[in-house]
């Protein structure tokens, strides 16, 4: 019972894990690409584990970019703190990597749109609603930037307002 809830190294192979929760990755090292699917209901703990299992991975490397499914997710069981939190100091990846998240209902977009929202900058995360598309997008060359178009950066909120 001791590997509860994380990822066991010796249970899989380098580049596959799973968790005893409810999220499945690989690593592609070749593309430079995880993908992962999350299942049913999605937990602040299973997000935790995952990122824990990727970090100590020896092919992952926090450049790569990751296509997420969240097609299977019916419940997101994370509070508004716990998500910040994820995004601030658990997630893997750096803020380069693109990051594609698929989803089918409205409830799997929102989750994706708060994350979009918490990960700057917000350029290198999309949302799609096949694993084609999200494909394509990962894989494109990084186009020019939008004439007059800059990273997006968190607004200046002077002392007096807080």
């Amino acid at each position: 019972m001791a590997n509860e809830g994380r990822h066991s190294e010796a249970s899989s192979p380098p580049g596959v894990g799973t968790t005893p929760t409810s999220i499945e990755y690989s690593v592609h090292a070749e593309e430079r690409l995880v993908y992962v699917r999350l299942g049913k209901v999605l937990k602040a703990a299973d997000v935790e584990n995952y990122a824990t299992a990727l970090r100590h991975d020896p092919q992952f490397d926090p450049d790569f970019s990751e296509i997420a499914d969240l097609r299977e997710v019916e419940q997101v069981q994370i509070t508004p703190a716990e998500a910040i939190n994820l995004a601030d100091h658990a997630d893997p990846f750096a803020m380069s990597s693109r990051r594609a998240f698929i989803t089918a209902s409205d409830l799997q977009v929102s989750f994706a749109r708060m994350h979009q929202m918490l990960r700057r900058p917000s350029d290198n995360l999309r949302i799609f609603d096949t694993l084609e598309k999200a494909k394509d997008w990962v894989r494109s060359p990084e186009p020019p930037p939008a004439p007059g178009k800059r990273a997006r950066i968190l607004p200046f909120i002077p002392r007096w307002f807080s």
